[in-house]
């Protein structure tokens, strides 16, 4: 899937992104843009979940920073809605941002039991719709292992990705994988880009992820 600039939005920068979102940070209550994200990536994979096969399950991948903690808290509103829904920690410590430390919280609560990427293929064994919560904007060394192989392997199985933000291991301003042609990163069916559209997303390797 190609992606296509938002009409009347500008492409802007991470930095020029990380400056907007302190400032909303700022002037909204605690939680309140992780809320908007999660409502917005739970709405997304309602579109996708009504093209595959019918009990098709939602596994979050849910990285260490807030993009983990939006992919929780996306995969609670649609339990809510009635999908069955898994999710792997990447890795299993508690984050140390507060929104996602409150996600994490929040998906305890639920009694669900979070996962270990040792789950992976039993999990995968469903054909599950991805939420790829791993890394955002911010990273800026190539995918650790695990998460570069459960990319491979969530490709090689052809899932259906939705990804938080951009697709994990891509230069969210230059739109190239980080680490090089050698490096791996997640190809989305779909992106729910967060406070601005990114030029990396419609750049280099960006457009095919």
């Amino acid at each position: 899937m190609r992606a296509l600039p938002l009409p009347g939005h500008p492409l802007l920068t991470c930095s020029a992104i990380r400056s907007l979102e302190a400032r909303g940070l700022a002037a909204t209550p605690e939680g309140t843009l992780m809320a908007r994200a999660a409502d917005a990536v739970a709405d997304a994979c309602a579109s996708p979940l009504r093209t595959l096969p019918a009990r098709t399950p939602v596994l979050a991948l849910a990285g260490p920073g807030n993009n983990g903690g939006d992919a929780l808290l996306a995969a609670l509103r649609l339990a809510e809605r009635g999908w069955s829904v898994h999710a792997i920690a990447l890795p299993a410590a508690r984050p140390r941002a507060a929104d996602a430390a409150r996600a994490r919280d929040a998906w305890d609560a639920g009694g669900r039991p979070l996962d270990g990427p040792d789950a992976l293929e039993r999990l995968l064994a469903d054909r599950p719709l991805v939420v790829d919560g791993c890394f955002g904007i911010g990273l800026a060394r190539p995918l650790p292992e695990p998460v570069a192989a459960i990319a491979r392997r969530v490709a090689e199985l052809g899932l259906a990705v939705v990804a938080v933000d951009v697709p994990s291991g891509l230069d969210a301003d230059r739109g190239a994988v980080v680490g090089g042609a050698a490096a791996t990163a997640f190809r989305a069916d779909l992106t729910v880009t967060m406070i601005a559209d990114k030029p990396g997303l419609h750049t280099g390797a960006g457009a095919a992820l």
